[in-house]
């Protein structure tokens, strides 16, 4: 079902998110152009989606319904990933949201081409959140629709 993998930033090498990914099935048609990005909260890890996506995985397919690609990861300091390379490591604070969502954006450019083999460009989002990942949604879409 979802595979994990890690995947270091070319924006921060040296240090890799982990992330797990589903394919979408293979009917064409506008979920296999689109990516279901699930963001969780501030503590939960990746794998607190993993109930929600196997729920929405199976029931589509008993409906005999297609399913998107799914995406969910740990952001950096988060669950297995590392921890972000650009932290000062003498202080207790670390990256902020828009740092955040800077990193998000670089992993769907990076999973669109190594996994979706397309750009980013070429891809519907869909942004499925909990708790802190809804204002990271947000802001996303705030500082990314310029781009």
């Amino acid at each position: 079902m979802m595979q994990s993998r890690a995947l270091a930033l070319c924006t921060k090498p040296g240090a890799c998110l982990r992330y797990s990914t589903a394919p979408a099935t293979p009917e064409h048609g506008p979920f296999s152009t689109t990516l279901l990005v699930c963001l969780n909260g501030l503590l939960l890890p990746r794998s607190s989606w993993d109930a929600a996506v196997q729920s929405l995985v199976s029931t589509r397919a008993r409906a005999q319904r297609p399913v998107p690609h799914l995406l969910t990861y740990d952001r950096f300091g988060q669950g297995d990933s590392d921890l972000d390379p650009t932290d000062d490591p003498t202080t207790l604070y670390g990256h902020d949201a828009r740092a955040v969502v800077t990193d998000l954006h670089q992993l769907l450019i990076q999973v669109c081409e190594s996994d979706l083999q397309t750009s980013l460009q070429r891809v519907a989002l869909l942004f499925v959140c909990n708790s802190i990942g809804c204002p990271i949604a947000r802001l996303g879409v705030y500082m990314c629709r310029r781009t």
